[in-house]
């Protein structure tokens, strides 16, 4: 099954991101080439619909049951994709430097920044030890990224507050440029 979550679009493209289970077809020259599980995705095609000029999967090794639930693009070549993830990602979709380098159990909130459609500008985890979900995001003209989600445990990233009340709650955020 393949579900489209997210769409966006550039003045000459659309954005789609989502979640699959069956392989889709692959165009350009994808970030990543391989389907495990439930994995999301991104597909680019032209304006019209008409040609597929890109596509890629966005997972790992654990079932990314929600996918890619946005996408933003900037232009035709630059987006932002959010998901929830299952499990640690492969090493190249994290950067260095980065809000939050490693899983934190549970599921986790990933936020990535694409250049040249395949390029991983940045790639960060938003997370603690509990349940963290990926709802939304949105890009400042400055480069900042607002997102939102929720989490069953204490978030403790950079200039946030670690506490958590009972049962899910909701977050908010926001990422520096860099």
């Amino acid at each position: 099954e393949i579900f489209a979550q997210g769409l966006s679009l550039s003045p000459t493209k659309v954005f789609i991101g989502g979640v699959t289970n069956v392989a889709i077809p692959l165009a350009g020259t994808p970030f990543d080439n391989a389907l495990n599980s439930g994995d999301g995705f991104i597909a680019v095609f032209s304006r019209d619909l008409g040609t597929l000029d890109y596509s890629t999967y966005l997972g790992g090794t654990g079932n990314e049951d929600l996918g890619v639930t946005t996408v933003r693009a900037i232009n035709d070549n630059t987006f932002y994709a959010g998901m929830t993830v299952n499990a640690a990602l492969p090493a190249n979709y994290i950067s260095a430097g980065v809000v939050d380098g490693a899983f934190g159990g549970g599921t986790d909130m990933y936020i990535a920044k694409f250049t040249s459609l395949n390029t991983l500008s940045f790639g960060t985890y938003v997370g603690g030890a509990g349940n963290d979900n990926f709802n939304d995001l949105e890009v400042y003209g400055d480069g900042r990224v607002v997102f939102a989600g929720n989490s069953s445990g204490a978030i403790t990233e950079v200039n946030s507050a670690a506490a958590s009340g009972s049962g899910s709650d909701g977050v908010l955020g926001v990422l520096n440029a860099t």
